[in-house]
């Protein structure tokens, strides 16, 4: 699920807050998986990227930024 999927109820949320939290939960997820903090957040940042494929990429010492150039 990307950032863009999800919507805000009215009354509930902004768009931004939960953009907000979804790349935080994306970066929980990615540390979780221990990836190192700093390709964590970038990656996390990055919502149209598959966290599944970014820490299989990382696992084979893939750096970050060619991760996200791979799956941006």
């Amino acid at each position: 699920m990307t950032a863009d999927q999800l919507e805000a109820p009215t009354g509930q949320a902004s768009h931004e807050e939960l953009r907000n939290q979804f790349v935080h939960a994306r970066f929980e997820a990615l540390a979780e998986w221990g990836i190192p903090t700093a390709d964590a957040l970038a990656i996390a940042k990055a919502t149209g990227v598959d966290i599944r494929e970014a820490v299989e990429l990382l696992r084979r010492d893939c750096p970050s930024d060619l991760v996200l150039g791979i799956l941006g």
